[in-house]
């Protein structure tokens, strides 16, 4: 029955992370034996809120969000205190829930550190939207070690970017493609890095890399 399962929205069913939340998030499941539901969002508050209009019609009672948006009904199932866990993106105020990520501040300040031990300060930045806490908050610890340690970022070497590897690639070609190419990148997520690695690859002359799943 709908009460024996949990629904988890996901922003990307094809990113690998979202893949990988969904496995162990079932896995977990079956030993309670519940099954799971997996709603695709797109990032797109409507979309959100049509599955989390079904899920509530179908009497589900365990929601997990990964990638949450702001919407209507998830104010408004909220405000009716439907138990609800966010994964990596903290929830927007005032929607209330148990949140499961890492310290995004501190992970910004540790990239950055280390980029200042290796001599990696003519660096650039390419960013998710600051709309995201997680995006947000990555890149003010990033910036704010580099202004403890005096060094200024240029506006231009800090680019906003969609999520995705295709993303990340056309940012490192436009990058790539100008005289002061950044010593080193920063990346908002590992999609981008992984479409940052993938042309730096094919500037090298190293070929494309493709990973295998096991």
């Amino acid at each position: 029955s709908s009460a024996r399962a949990a629904a988890l929205l996901v922003p990307d069913t094809t990113n690998e992370f979202c893949a990988d939340v969904a496995a162990s998030l079932e896995a977990a499941l079956q030993k309670s034996h519940l099954s799971m539901i997996l709603c695709n969002t797109a990032e797109d508050p409507e979309r959100q809120d049509n599955y989390l209009t079904q899920i509530e019609s179908r009497g589900i009672g365990a929601i997990v969000i990964q990638g949450v948006v702001e919407s209507p009904k998830l104010l408004e199932l909220s405000n009716r205190g439907v138990p609800m866990v966010f994964i990596n993106r903290r929830p927007p105020e005032p929607i209330k829930g148990d949140f499961v990520g890492i310290d995004n501040h501190s992970a910004g300040r540790d990239v950055a550190g280390h980029f200042i031990k290796k001599g990696f300060e003519d660096c650039a930045v390419i960013h998710g939207s600051l709309r995201y806490a997680a995006s947000r908050e990555r890149l003010m610890g990033f910036k704010e070690r580099f202004s403890e340690a005096g060094i200024d970022l240029a506006p231009g070497r800090m680019v906003q970017s969609a999520l995705t590897p295709d993303a990340g690639y056309g940012h490192a070609k436009e990058m790539f493609g100008k005289p002061n190419r950044p010593r080193a990148i920063f990346c908002g997520n590992d999609a981008i890095a992984y479409g940052v690695y993938r042309k730096g690859r094919l500037q090298l002359g190293l070929g494309e890399h493709r990973t295998v799943r096991r």
